[in-house]
């Protein structure tokens, strides 16, 4: 069983990767790239000798500031990757064996937030373009 601070050092490299580096974490969090790249090494402190740990406050906070629920920096989340992986194989399946409708309708549905939102806008836009293109039709 991994020790705490190894899980919450685990879950910041998740929130890393996710944000797209350390100067995005750290900006996110108001705190200096320095002081998360210290946490993600683990470095030795120099006034005790001991690694850098996220504290528990630190890490509640964290969590506020990126929406995650309470506790979420203490527990490991590698079923997450396994199911991530299984809806990517699923995914892959549907693309190639089905038609073009039920794929789109499949990627929507496999879409986040943020993603289902950037669809929206581009059908939101063939939308208006179809129906500027028939209003000219239609005055011919």
């Amino acid at each position: 069983m991994k020790k705490i601070e190894d899980v919450r050092r685990d879950n910041l490299r998740r929130l890393r990767d996710e944000l797209g580096g350390v100067q995005e974490l750290a900006d996110r969090l108001g705190k200096s790239q320095s002081q998360i790249s210290q946490w993600l090494n683990a470095s030795v402190h120099s006034a005790t000798g001991k690694p850098r740990t996220i504290s528990s406050g630190s890490c509640r906070e964290l969590e506020r500031i990126l929406q995650k629920p309470e506790g979420w920096m203490d527990v490991e989340h590698v079923a997450l990757t396994t199911v991530q992986s299984n809806e990517a194989t699923a995914l892959r399946k549907i693309l190639a064996d089905t038609s073009a409708d039920v794929r789109l309708l499949s990627v929507y549905n496999l879409a986040n937030a943020d993603q289902r939102e950037l669809i929206d806008s581009a059908v939101r836009l063939v939308i208006e373009k179809l129906d500027i293109v028939t209003a000219l039709q239609g005055r011919k």
